[in-house]
């Protein structure tokens, strides 16, 4: 049922306008409010510090009741139509034929009052990195009337279905996920990249002093400390991921997806299949080893700041020996998958060189520079073979059908497996130099779209038979 009378988002709404405004000038907020205290504290006026606090959230409440006061909605028999702006009115219209998806989003507090968030992504539209309209704060049944004002326009009658594939995630699974998954190790690279933006003086002045303190640390103690810190960001992450993926729900009606997850925020996230452009079965270390999968989608997507709007997971877990079930569930078209390991002699040999190469060029400064720790920096090197022959057994292209080809690789310590269509590869390159030319061996790359820009992934050293019959797939 179509409303064409403009509406208001929910009074709620006010609160999440308030918060964007003081999220997009935090930074300038602390820097004033660490200006003003020496200021205050000189003159003896600490008491005006929390007046100042007052004053300047009562400046940010102004703009967030403007934005919210004119920004409306109305959904009319053809189109949605965004009425916005403070001084320069604007109205947006949204044909319905246009809409590819609708996503929602609720917070946990806002779960007592049926509200949600909509997120509309349109056919083409890629001028900005957010959604061509964002309802802040509705009420859920908008997005039913949202929904059969779509149906309505498009003519689409609907049919008796059967069966609806449907897939609901189990406490069993959602434990298997949170604890065979790498992500907190994230936190590790998060720090790595703090540090290597600290000023040259600074990163000097805290290597001295992690190195005295270690002096005055029995070795035990450092090992102690690092598994404890370990531990605790492995925690997290399982709170973290089982928060998340609480409630994990997979539906497809007709040529949509609709992933549902989330506890104290539950996102729903409509994918239209036409906007798929591979599929990616990701495998972990600790996953590959208990033959345990990730399935993620890589789409198309007008969000270029949040990498899950381009990588979907849509099964968090599940045992490898099924993948073929589930995929022929949601995905009747596709043809059965065989995750295969390469034997082949010289592409083990020459990854694990390489790898091999790079660990020695790490190492060796390392250990004659600094004699007593240096020594530890071999760890890399061990790290770094495992990397190699993971690499080594994973990499392999084989075409499936004349519509469908499959490629397998590794990076870091996470194997990866692509499903491509044909008419989804941008374009294909086939690296040979006159070393690998000798041999009959080359690499191939495949260039696809993920979210709002390209992507490429790489297969080195194949032979190069192998690599004519994806050629000719490619240019069939």
């Amino acid at each position: 049922m179509t409303n064409p009378t403009p509406q208001r988002l929910h009074p709620l709404a006010l609160i999440n306008e308030f918060y964007h405004l003081i999220r997009e000038w935090v930074i300038p907020l602390i820097v004033l409010l660490i200006s003003l205290t020496p200021v205050l504290l000189k003159a003896h006026l600490t008491g005006w510090l929390p007046v100042a606090i007052i004053v300047i959230l009562l400046v940010f409440l102004i703009p967030a009741g403007l934005r919210y006061w004119t920004f409306k909605f109305a959904l009319t028999t053809d189109s949605l139509v965004i009425y916005s702006g403070v001084f320069n009115h604007q109205t947006n219209h949204i044909p319905y034929q246009r809409i590819q998806s609708v996503n929602q989003t609720q917070w946990a507090f806002l779960k007592p009052f049926n509200l949600i968030t909509l997120s509309v992504e349109t056919a083409g539209h890629s001028s900005s990195d957010r959604p061509e309209a964002v309802l802040a704060v509705v009420n859920a049944t908008v997005y039913a009337q949202l929904m059969a004002a779509q149906q309505a326009a498009t003519l689409v009658t609907p049919t008796a279905v059967p069966q609806i594939p449907t897939y609901t995630i189990n406490r069993r699974d959602l434990r298997e996920f949170a604890l065979t998954s790498p992500a907190f190790l994230s936190v590790f690279l998060l720090i790595l990249a703090g540090f290597g933006k600290l000023s040259e003086s600074a990163r000097k002045a805290l290597i001295n002093w992690a190195f005295s303190s270690a002096q005055h640390i029995s070795l035990l103690s450092i090992i102690g400390l690092i598994l404890a810190t370990v531990l605790l960001f492995y925690l997290g992450s399982i709170v973290t991921l089982i928060m998340t993926y609480y409630g994990f729900t997979l539906t497809r009606q007709g040529d949509h997806l609709i992933v549902r997850r989330g506890w104290f925020k539950t996102r729903q996230t409509e994918i239209a299949i036409d906007r798929i452009q591979a599929i990616r079965l990701k495998q972990p270390l600790l996953r590959h080893w208990l033959h345990l999968v990730t399935v993620q989608l890589v789409v198309i997507s007008n969000d270029h700041k949040n990498d899950d709007a381009a990588n979907v997971i849509v099964m968090p877990v599940i045992k490898q020996a099924t993948v073929n079930h589930f995929l022929t569930t949601f995905f009747p078209q596709l043809p059965p998958l065989t995750l295969t390991r390469n034997t082949d002699p010289r592409t083990c040999w020459w990854n694990l060189r390489n790898y091999g190469l790079v660990g020695l060029l790490i190492c060796l400064p390392f250990s004659i520079l600094w004699r007593r720790w240096g020594s530890l920096s071999w760890l890399i090197w061990g790290l770094l073979m495992p990397m190699g022959l993971l690499r080594s057994h994973a990499s392999s292209a084989q075409v499936l059908t004349p519509r469908y080809l499959m490629i397998s690789t590794s990076r870091w310590f996470t194997r990866n497996d692509y499903l491509f269509q044909r008419q989804h590869v941008q374009s294909l390159e086939l690296r040979q130099s006159i070393w690998l030319h000798k041999h009959a061996y080359g690499h191939i790359r495949l260039h696809f779209r993920a979210g709002q820009h390209g992507r490429s992934q790489t297969v080195r050293y194949l032979p190069i038979t192998q690599l004519q019959r994806i050629r000719q797939w490619y240019e069939r």
